[in-house]
């Protein structure tokens, strides 16, 4: 009859449950990199723009090293289910009011950034979508 030593379940064991954490962080759940940036005492929104990096408005007060909890939503904008994720502030430029958070936070989500472009897209008379959180609620408005 076939026998399996406890050695060589372990290790049986042991593969297995490599093999499908590697399985797992390859085809993680991807973020929306519209996200709600937030603090003890204040929220404000923000924008993945890189793997790990979020850029959003600098007037909130709070300098370089600071920590903020990045809230992004998953799958889509809109969404209710969020991860939460802690960052650090890594530059404040007060003169055009942006901000850049670096997420310290370990996940194995992918988060999905947007892209910034240095060139005017826009068309005269065309709309423009922002989204963003008011009070916690995921909001998108189309504006001229």
């Amino acid at each position: 009859m076939f026998q399996i030593e406890q050695g060589d379940m372990m290790r049986s064991l042991l593969f297995v449950m490599l093999y499908f954490s590697v399985h797992c962080v390859a085809y993680a759940q991807e973020l929306n990199g519209a996200c709600r940036v937030y603090t003890n005492k204040m929220q404000w929104s923000g924008a993945a723009i890189a793997d790990g990096h979020v850029l959003t408005i600098a007037h909130h007060g709070l300098g370089v090293g600071s920590v903020v909890n990045v809230e992004l939503p998953v799958e889509r904008h809109a969404s209710d289910v969020r991860v939460s994720l802690r960052g650090k502030i890594k530059r404040v430029d007060k003169r055009s009011d942006l901000c850049l958070v670096r997420i310290t936070s370990q996940h194995a989500f992918r988060i999905r950034a947007y892209k910034i472009s240095g060139k005017n897209t826009l068309v005269k008379g065309g709309n423009v979508s922002i989204r963003g959180y008011i009070m916690g609620e995921a909001m998108v408005s189309d504006v001229p």
